[in-house]
């Protein structure tokens, strides 16, 4: 009896994610000594107000001139139509315009947050996609009551389909999923099932097959076999896994079915997925090349590899077009937008943890720069990053690398 659920019409737009902690009340947050071991600091509300405005904000208003270009030439039929039943017709035209347009193009977009912590900014974001959703409907929806324009429906469509987040600390992660967990709550509905959308892994270390496939062409080696065994598996699973997993969950019947999806993709994908550690490994310095070859010939036969050292998927490696097959492999590969605060840590705190080879910002020396540039990486055609940095990336000499790529 402590929840009360309050219709759309009484509450109007929702709030951000403004929390007031009575005094008294018992909450969770961090040590300082550990946010500063960490490089982790809490984000002000107004501050994640104003990355997720100019980015997740800005790729909205690109959409929604889409939808009005697309739809005008009706709304001016609308008016000047002679009778109701007419008009009737044209505003259901409309309406079905406007849910395609929705499903298509605004839950189609893709949110990342590299080092989400808490989730503090996927919330924002979340809040953001749907209050936008609701509005449309609202500003446009004719005669389909069918189509719901209640903002918690939409929370819960937009963090099944767009949200996206990694963190080194299984904590976090787990706690990102409380948050949005708590964000889709919905009166005698589950809670969304996450685990395909908020992972975790070191951000940072990793490498795509691409990368693997231009060593195995400069090596004597015939990469063809796997290549197009790879391919063949990764279209499968953009295609057919994105489309099951993206389904809303409903029922608890849903959670199971989602989870044995996802059991089934790591299955398929996990041959591909242990080869990249090793890969990593060998960039590393840790393998030697016809040790990595030699397990690249035998990659279909598991009595070959499964007496390897635990060593390779114990570092955390975090490959992304494995993880996230559904964003790389579609039409427009990478994330629409990448959003976050990193870590400020000196590269040489850390050394002894991981070790971080290839970037192109490597002398800078600080773990927001790799952020930053691989963040950019991540990044579809024209998407859009606002990733929160310190002063020292425009006054200090070492951060040129960064600043060049910017």
């Amino acid at each position: 009896n402590k929840v009360r659920f309050i219709s759309v019409t009484k509450a109007g737009r929702i709030s951000r994610t403004e929390t007031i902690i009575e005094k008294g009340k018992v909450y969770f947050s961090k040590d300082a000594k550990e946010r500063k071991l960490t490089g982790s600091y809490y984000t002000p509300e107004d501050v994640v107000e104003y990355i997720v405005k100019n980015t997740v904000d800005a790729l909205l208003s690109e959409k929604k001139k889409e939808l009005i270009d697309e739809i005008e030439p009706i709304l001016n039929d609308l008016e000047s139509a002679i009778n109701e039943s007419e008009q009737k017709r044209l505003k259901l035209f409309v309406d079905e315009k406007i849910l395609k347009f929705t499903e298509e193009k605004i839950l189609s977009l893709s949110v990342l947050d590299p080092t989400m912590g808490s989730g503090h900014f996927l919330v924002n974001a979340t809040n953001h996609i749907a209050n936008f959703i609701v509005e449309l409907l609202n500003e446009y929806l004719g005669y389909n009551s069918k189509i719901d324009s209640n903002t918690a429906f939409w929370r819960r469509r937009v963090i099944e389909n767009c949200i996206y987040g990694v963190d080194l600390n299984p904590l976090a992660v787990e706690l990102a999923k409380l948050c949005l967990w708590i964000t889709t709550a919905f009166k005698e509905k589950p809670l969304s099932f996450l685990n395909h959308r908020l992972k975790q892994g070191n951000a940072l270390v990793g490498v795509s097959i691409s990368d693997l496939e231009k060593f195995l062409e400069k090596s004597e080696s015939k990469p063809s076999l796997f290549m197009q065994a790879y391919i063949n598996c990764i279209r499968e699973a953009a295609e057919g896994y994105k489309e099951k997993l993206s389904k809303l969950t409903e029922t608890r019947e849903d959670i199971e079915e989602k989870k044995e999806i996802l059991a089934e993709l790591d299955k398929d994908l996990f041959p591909y997925k242990y080869l990249c550690n090793l890969f990593t490994h060998y960039l590393l310095g840790e393998l030697k090349e016809n040790d990595l070859l030699l397990q690249i010939e035998n990659w279909n036969k598991p009595d070959k590899t499964e007496n390897l050292p635990a060593s390779s998927i114990s570092k955390n490696f975090f490959h992304w077009d494995i993880e996230f097959p559904d964003v790389f492999y579609g039409n427009t590969p990478g994330f629409d937008c990448v959003i976050g605060n990193p870590p400020y840590v000196l590269y040489s705190k850390v050394k002894k943890q991981y070790r971080i080879v290839g970037y192109k910002t490597q002398k800078c020396g600080n773990l927001y720069a790799f952020v930053m540039e691989r963040s950019l990486n991540l990044l579809r055609h024209k998407g859009i990053c606002g990733i929160i940095s310190q002063l020292s990336l425009i006054s200090k000499d070492k951060m040129i690398p960064i600043q060049e790529i910017l």
